[in-house]
């Protein structure tokens, strides 16, 4: 049903836009599909319960019975719905107006909006059947459509969609359950807060996330909305500089922190980070650094007054519980580079905060070449090693970027709640082995893990045959050079 709801969308949305690129329409499609979501569940009060005139108005529009136009009545049920569920709805709707689609100036408005729902509604969107690989039917097939999107129009501007497997690889080692409370102060579409809630089975009210782009957290709305999630509270601002979760002037706390911030130095890693750790007794020593911290931000000098500015990492510091955990997507950069970086990692390991460090396979982003890794941060560690894992290699190759399939994910989650070292693939470090001199902080897991392979007669017989088979192909193209030179000799 997953792939063939994904098909039947993907077709009503392509027949809809036609060969106009403008992103609105998109929004627009989804806005008619949350309405019919809405009429779908009136009778499971999901995800509430909707009023009998409200419910009129959608049957009307549904069944084409408008005395309006289309446009007109889309645009009236939208608000009346907007000021009726004002908190459940707050900015799914924003700036949807059909009755401006292509600035007022589309002929055939009306038409394609009447073939649209005449579509729409023949489909069910009250199914809440569940994939075994993929969850919510209904909300997991929309929000493939989503990420589809978001790929094709926002990655020229840095956007960067975690794919479904590695959030919901990232969910299942956050050690979730109904009870968690889970924050991502960089939430884009809402996917991982989405894993989240599969995973431990965590209710709406319990998830928070924030985002500075306005499209992305209208996105990450309807994302919530078709997942059952409607409850969540995804906030637009700036979550360095403007945190909506704040209890007075200090930040709320979480037991989990599950992000896949920036990837920019200036803004993931505390530009100075003596000035913002050096109130903490236990490492104030650890700030005598040989090399002076990188003033990334706004190309400061060395020399430039001394100022703490807001990054991710002190931010997620700071938003978890005493006994919280944060499971982080980094770049390589931050776990072996000096300056700051090294400084911060040296703050992390003596503070005994980093868990494990799993490098991902390369390629695996839409959009980006960035090799990463997942960091693993736990504020109440029982004890002082680190686990290494090398999960680079076990990936499924596909032109447009690298997946990781389930047996990889189920293998990588084994691996870590074990804990142990495994050959070729993961090794527990201990403190000492982590700070001596030879790794000086060095958190890069192939730094750690030795890779051993003896080749085998089943190995060598295919290398054979096919350097035989190379060798046969050079003879032949030598000849053949040979004979075109007999021409200019």
């Amino acid at each position: 049903m997953y792939n063939d709801l994904i098909l039947s969308l993907n077709h009503h949305y392509r027949k809809f836009k036609d060969k106009d690129k403008e992103p609105s329409l998109f929004f627009h499609f989804l806005a008619l599909l949350a309405l019919k979501y809405i009429y779908d569940t009136r009778n499971k009060a999901l995800p509430f319960k909707l009023e009998t005139s409200l419910a009129d108005s959608l049957q009307q529009i549904f069944r084409q019975n408008t005395r309006s136009s289309v446009a007109v009545a889309l645009d009236k049920v939208i608000a009346q719905l907007s000021k009726k569920y004002k908190s459940t709805l707050a900015g799914v709707f924003l700036d949807i107006s059909f009755r401006e689609l292509g600035n007022g100036k589309e002929k055939n408005l009306e038409a394609k909006l009447s073939s649209l729902i005449s579509e729409v509604a023949d489909m069910d969107l009250s199914s809440h059947e569940v994939d075994e690989a993929h969850g919510l039917v209904v909300g997991a097939a929309i929000e493939y459509l989503i990420e589809k999107f978001a790929e094709e129009h926002f990655h020229k501007s840095g956007f960067l969609y975690t794919p479904r497997s590695i959030s919901r690889l990232m969910a299942e080692l956050a050690g979730l359950n109904e009870s968690t409370t889970v924050y991502d102060p960089a939430c884009g579409l809402g996917t991982l807060l989405i894993q989240c809630s599969r995973a431990g089975g965590i209710s709406d009210y319990k998830l928070y996330g924030q985002e500075i782009h306005s499209q992305y957290v209208q996105l990450c709305r309807f994302n919530m909305l078709f997942n059952g999630l409607i409850r969540a509270e995804i906030e637009t601002a700036n979550s360095l500089q403007n945190s909506k979760f704040v209890s007075g002037k200090k930040l709320l706390t979480f037991d989990r922190v599950i992000s896949h911030p920036p990837y920019q130095i200036e803004t993931l890693l505390p530009s100075q980070p003596e000035l913002i750790f050096e109130k903490d007794k236990e490492t104030r020593h650890l700030f005598i650094v040989e090399e002076p911290a990188v003033a990334y931000k706004n190309n400061r000098e060395a020399s430039a007054p001394a100022q703490v500015e807001a990054d991710f990492v002190t931010h997620i510091l700071q938003s978890l519980q005493p006994d919280g955990k944060a499971i982080l997507i980094v770049p390589h950069g931050a776990l072996f580079k000096l300056g700051n970086a090294h400084t911060v990692r040296r703050y992390l390991i003596h503070k005994n905060y980093i868990e494990a460090v799993i490098d991902m396979p390369p390629n695996i982003f839409y959009s980006s070449k960035t090799n990463v890794s997942i960091l693993i941060l736990n504020k109440k560690k029982l004890h002082t090693d680190i686990l290494f894992v090398d999960a680079s290699t076990g990936f499924e190759p596909d032109r447009r970027r690298n997946k990781l399939r389930a047996e990889h994910t189920t293998y990588i989650r084994e691996v870590f709640e074990a804990y142990k070292s495994v050959k070729n693939f993961a090794h527990r470090a201990s403190f000492q082995e982590v700070t001596d001199n030879s790794n000086n902080y060095n958190l890069t897991a192939k730094r750690y893990i030795q890779h051993s392979h003896v080749p085998s007669e089943k190995d060598i017989e295919p290398l054979k045959k096919k350097v035989d088979s190379l060798t046969a192909e050079l003879k032949k193209v030598r000849g053949a050079i040979d004979e075109e030179l007999k021409y200019f000799m």
